[in-house]
């Protein structure tokens, strides 16, 4: 694709001035309605809808994949893409400028995709410049996900009418499509506002920008052409007709696998591979391939809790399994052939506290961790704050358990250790050891406080705990806007929490309690 870069390259430069993008309050093309608020600001017993500073992020790596994979039929490997930057404990890709390196990624990916695209017929020729145009408007308008700008319309097609004279009908589409993948209005996700501010300086989002940000909260994918073109007719501008899309969208299987993803990332599923792990006790050996299979199993269970309409209970009951070849032998049962995964209900099985990719997540190399065990219920499931040791702190000659009578860190490890001990039944793989030590939960909340035997029945009791119901919506707000909430915005995830548990209490209709929550159609503009 040589006669292509220089125009490519341009588009890499775009790139790099995006970066630090802030919500853009100019004019747009297409409808921007407008919606009543519904919180009156003057009145203090009503919980007014909070806004929080937004900044263009660039896509995720699985959002890249999707959109590619949706408008130009290209499978993109999972290494293929720079590693996602997490916010928030989410993908997000808000804070750091993007490198050099990544750059070179991607126009080395953008060429690629365009070559496969127009080699393998995915994409069929065009055989005259009207068809060239349509091409261009319609995968313009997917991986931008808004309708082109005049403007941006006008140098696409001028640029494809130099390329085809040059080089052919092909050539032409294939550089046009490799341009069209390193523009900052495709890897970034650059939202609008449609008018004047609310008093606070909150803006209120426009059509296309509602529609990327609830297609990727509840599909995991960018905005189809019917969410877009709804978009365009002012549909997203009232909570209902938000509502009405949003459930159009949870009625797509892929909101389904979106579900799941989300559970894995609050659950820190993708931790397993952080720590490599000693010979077992059984004689098996570590591997990438038995971690992989470790959280394959975890997101599997959690794929079939989204599916059956399940939530806190099933989450930490459930005690299905997906055992393939490489966990087989850790739980002692007949393998299924190579390559397959069968689908079994295991008696050392008991909630999301059980699984040996969370187990072995917060674990050391050759031992349990109370510390990390501990951190993680406290962190993930209950959403309190730990502090980490002050700089230079020596921990090296305190054993686990002789932290908590440490001067400096023990008011944090007796909030972890205890909890941690009770997980004792499980070794560093995340297997059960036949030892069994009880853990105890301080905490000032009556519902969850108080010993207990070993993670199934913390399990049990966290299940029905309202704190963490209340956490849940917590990282579902997190999920949905890819940050932390300020502390001004606790109302809302009350107000989320509390729509979750009035639609039964299953996990997409958390995600769908997000979305339709009033301070899901606002942003602060970025201070300049």
């Amino acid at each position: 694709m040589q006669p292509g870069r220089t125009s490519v390259a341009l588009s890499l430069a775009l790139v790099a001035g995006a970066c630090t993008g802030t919500l853009d309050a100019g004019p747009r093309q297409g409808r921007g309605g407008s919606i009543d608020d519904p919180s009156d600001p003057t009145d203090p017993t009503i919980c007014a809808p909070e806004a929080g500073t937004v900044r263009a992020r660039r896509l995720t790596a699985s959002e890249h994949r999707a959109i590619v994979e949706d408008v130009l039929g290209v499978h993109v490997p999972d290494d293929a893409l720079p590693a996602d930057e997490v916010t928030a404990g989410f993908a997000a890709n808000a804070e750091t400028a993007i490198s050099d390196a990544e750059l070179t990624t991607h126009l080395a990916l953008a060429q690629s995709i365009a070559h496969e695209t127009i080699a393998s017929g995915r994409v069929a020729p065009c055989a005259d410049s009207a068809c060239l145009e349509r091409f261009l408007d319609d995968a313009g308008t997917r991986l931008y996900r808004r309708r082109l700008t005049t403007d941006e319309r006008t140098a696409l097609v001028t640029r494809a009418a130099g390329w085809r004279a040059s080089e052919g009908i092909e050539r032409a589409m294939e550089m046009s499509i490799g341009t069209l993948l390193v523009s900052p209005r495709f890897l970034y996700v650059i939202e609008a506002s449609t008018g004047e501010p609310r008093e606070d300086g909150a803006l209120r989002l426009d059509g296309p920008s509602l529609a990327s940000r609830l297609a990727f909260l509840l599909t995991g994918r960018g905005p189809d052409r019917a969410l877009l073109d709804a978009a365009e007719a002012g549909e997203l501008d009232t909570r209902e007709g938000l509502a009405m899309h949003a459930s159009r969208l949870l009625d797509d299987q892929r909101s389904i696998d979106a579900t799941a993803s989300f559970l894995a990332e609050w659950l820190h599923v993708g931790s397993v591979h952080d720590e490599a792990k000693a010979v077992h006790a059984s004689g098996a050996t570590w591997s990438s391939d038995v971690a992989r299979s470790m959280e394959r199993d975890t997101e599997l269970v959690l794929r079939e809790i989204v599916q059956r309409e399940g939530g806190l209970p099933e989450l930490f009951g459930s005690n299905v399994a997906y055992v393939d070849a490489h966990l087989a032998p850790l739980y002692g049962v007949s393998a299924p052939p190579v390559g397959e995964t069968a689908r079994m209900e295991l008696p050392v099985r008991h909630g999301i506290l059980t699984h040996p990719s969370i187990l072995s997540g917060h674990a050391h190399t050759s031992a349990p961790s109370w510390t990390l065990r501990g951190l993680f219920v406290r962190e993930a499931l209950l959403c309190e704050t730990m502090q980490g040791p002050p700089p230079g702190t020596d921990l090296s000659s305190v054993p686990q358990g002789g932290r908590i009578d440490h001067p400096v860190c023990g008011s944090c490890h007796r909030r972890m250790e205890p909890i941690g001990q009770g997980f004792d039944r499980f070794d560093a793989w995340g297997l059960p050891t036949g030892m069994a030590r009880s853990g105890e939960l301080v905490s000032p909340d009556a519902e969850i406080a108080g010993a207990f035997a070993d993670p199934s029945e913390l399990g049990d009791r966290l299940a029905h705990a309202s704190v963490v119901r209340s956490c849940a919506a917590r990282h579902a707000f997190r999920f949905a806007h890819r940050r932390l909430e300020t502390p001004e915005e606790s109302c809302t995830i009350d107000r989320i929490a509390s729509e979750w548990d009035a639609s039964g209490g299953d996990f997409r209709s958390l995600l769908l309690a997000a979305a339709t929550d009033e301070s899901f159609r606002w942003a602060m503009p970025q201070a300049d």
